[in-house]
């Protein structure tokens, strides 16, 4: 199969992809690298690089809102780049395959001391969570919590599939529709999120109606807390933030043409909400938000204006 090919489905199936987190999605597109600089049969160092670039480019413009996706694309091809001034072609792809093999690596192990982390705060408590996120299912397996309240998180129902798989575990779990969580809010004694992104300020992307979750939390005097690696810190602040829209068609079919709807996947949670955010390096403060974002800045700058 050919690079461009190769690239062209990769992208496809991540913009598509609709069941699987931001996270795994990110090591998807890496892995992608992976096999292109395995493939790679160009002589020419310079030729390389920009086939890189291109892959890097196109595979981060896939979901743009998905700040991991983007680091983590960027930090691979920005090291590439940085080293390729030291190391023949044979040598820098050696490199690029064992820096792949480590970002992998390193994201489920940072998975695991999120869990760690925060069933220190959950643990015995009755929790509320929306939608699915991978980390939050790890949290949960680790933290002998009583109960976990899970909203269906419509259009695409990925509550039902995290009820399922805690089911699986023997954790009493309830499953309740998304318009039920102000109500269902009343009976936990903490809510707690993934998310796809972390803000400049903290606030945290993730899968629409964790505003109100959170906004309810408040209200009602519990800790909202969201769990997540750092590399889903983005530079851009909630006025730059890109929120994806899905097909209409997945929330009403054949409604007179006047009728306009809005299906939005993700919404924005002010820091002000966020009682604390949870990371592999341990509850991250303002200012250590603004400095990891200013380290991904750098990869980010490096791919967008590297000439191609």
């Amino acid at each position: 199969m050919k690079t461009a090919k190769i690239i062209n489905e990769a992208a496809r199936k991540i913009r598509l992809d609709k069941k699987h987190g931001a996270t795994q999605l990110a090591k998807e597109a890496i892995k992608t690298l992976k096999l292109i600089i395995k493939k790679d049969e160009e002589k020419d160092l310079n030729n390389f690089l920009i086939t890189i670039s291109k892959a890097g480019l196109k595979l981060a413009d896939a979901r743009p809102s998905m700040a991991p996706l983007t680091n983590l694309i960027s930090k691979i091809v920005y090291l590439i780049n940085e080293n390729s001034r030291n190391l023949s072609l044979k040598e820098l792809k050696e490199f690029a395959i064992l820096k792949i093999d480590e970002e992998i690596s390193k994201s489920e192990t940072a998975i695991n001391k999120i869990a760690e982390l925060t069933s220190k705060v959950i643990k015995e408590k009755t929790v509320v969570t929306h939608s699915f996120s991978s980390t939050i299912i790890e949290t949960v397996k680790k933290s002998f919590v009583k109960k976990v309240i899970v909203s269906e998180g419509r259009p695409l129902f990925e509550g039902r599939k995290t009820a399922l798989q805690l089911s699986k575990f023997n954790i009493p779990t309830v499953l309740i529709t998304d318009a039920a969580l102000g109500f269902f809010v009343s009976k936990a004694e903490a809510a707690l999120v993934g998310c796809d992104s972390i803000l400049v300020d903290g606030s945290i992307i993730n899968k629409v109606g964790t505003y109100l979750l959170a906004l309810a939390a408040k209200d009602n005097n519990i800790p909202f807390y969201a769990a997540s690696e750092t590399i889903k810190i983005s530079p851009k602040n909630i006025d730059e933030a890109k929120l994806e829209e899905g097909n209409e068609r997945e929330i009403a079919e054949k409604l007179p043409k006047k009728i306009e709807v809005k299906n939005l996947y993700f919404d924005v949670t002010k820091s002000s909400l966020v009682t604390a955010l949870i990371t592999e390096e341990g509850i991250i403060k303002p200012e250590e938000i603004k400095t990891k974002a200013q380290e991904f800045l750098k990869y980010i700058n490096a791919l967008k204006f590297k000439k191609i």
